[in-house]
């Protein structure tokens, strides 16, 4: 969480907070749809950027 919060310019302490709240709010059927399409569409970008610098980085070793 410390990293978190130096990377938004906040205390760890602020992330914990943010988290509970979020968690809380997952009990909402239309909260939690949405925090879940979020996450599959950054598990996409992070996937997308995974395969890409792979990619870059066998190009470059032939």
């Amino acid at each position: 969480m410390s990293e978190v919060g130096r990377f938004f310019g906040r205390d760890r302490t602020t992330v914990s907070h943010a988290c509970t709240i979020i968690e809380d709010r997952r009990d909402d059927i239309k909260f939690e749809t949405m925090v879940c399409q979020l996450e599959d569409r950054l598990e996409d970008i992070l996937f997308e950027t995974t395969m890409t610098r792979d990619a870059n980085e066998q190009k470059t070793q032939h």
